[in-house]
């Protein structure tokens, strides 16, 4: 009924007006689709690099504790772990065992 009112040139304004507000639908469904995988991509890429940092942490804290409970001096736990005298008090503190 509402389409029967117009002239011909409007009829096409009309239905040209309604193509690109599908077409710009379209497009931001893709782009959000785009965006989202991008996103998940990069959230697992980060979350492994992290879970690899802590992973290295955890086997550089738990090798300071072994050698320190095996009357290593600070200085070649430091040697051998590649941290400062510092970090290793610090985690030797942490720990309990200074």
């Amino acid at each position: 009924c509402e389409k029967g009112a117009f002239s011909d040139e409007e009829l096409a304004k009309y239905d040209y007006y309604w193509d690109s507000i599908s077409t710009e639908k379209a497009f931001l469904s893709t782009s959000y689709a785009d965006g989202k995988a991008e996103g998940i991509t990069v959230g697992k890429a980060e979350g492994i690099a992290v879970g690899k940092a802590e992973g290295e942490r955890e086997k550089t804290i738990k090798i300071v504790l072994n050698s320190y409970k095996s009357n290593f001096s600070i200085e070649n736990i430091s040697t051998i772990t590649e941290l400062s005298s510092e970090q290793i008090i610090i985690i030797l503190k942490e720990h309990r065992l200074l």
